[in-house]
């Protein structure tokens, strides 16, 4: 009779949670070993305190679980903050490295400029100096004549025997 009312219990508590299924169950076996000893309501008092002890250890380990998997979050973002922080000190020291590229680069434009500007007054200088050379031998040729003519004027005028070598003392003079 009292298994009978064990399984009376179990079925419609099955239906409502697996614990309570359970307590059901132990409530069973206690009643099949414990034939002779009425149920009472101290022992489905027991029974509640126990799954209600068991649901409260149920709550701790799933706190402790939360709390594992806050520090567990914790550490990721951590982790992830490290990560963010490695690539900005990556993404400075790119930027650094940029700036002194950039400066670099600014020095050599600016030693292009200067080599071409002193190009460009060595260009000027090599026409000046061609114009300077054609002026130059335009005034050596009319001075050239102008000492052929002299010498000529003056072999007629001293004669024949001296204006040979009045010529070569020319000549050497012109070379």
């Amino acid at each position: 009779m009292k298994k009978n009312r064990g399984a009376q219990h179990a079925q419609p508590q099955q239906a409502v949670s697996e614990e309570q299924a359970l307590l059901v169950q132990r409530r069973s076996q206690q009643s099949d070993m414990n034939d002779n000893q009425p149920t009472t309501r101290d022992e489905l008092a027991a029974l509640r305190a126990e799954a209600s002890s068991q649901a409260a250890k149920i709550d701790q380990a799933f706190l402790g679980f939360e709390k594992v998997s806050m520090q567990v979050n914790s550490v990721t973002v951590k982790f992830e903050t490290l990560n963010v922080q490695e690539r900005l000190l990556s993404l400075e020291s790119i930027d650094r490295g940029l700036a002194q590229a950039s400066s670099r680069f600014e020095n050599v434009a600016d030693s292009i400029k200067r080599i071409d500007q002193r190009l460009a007054d060595l260009e000027r200088a090599k026409d000046e100096s061609v114009k300077a050379q054609a002026k130059f031998d335009t005034q050596l040729t009319v001075l050239k004549y102008v000492c052929n003519t002299i010498a000529v004027f003056v072999i007629g005028a001293v004669g024949h025997a001296a204006g040979p070598k009045l010529v070569e003392l020319i000549s050497a003079v012109l070379k």
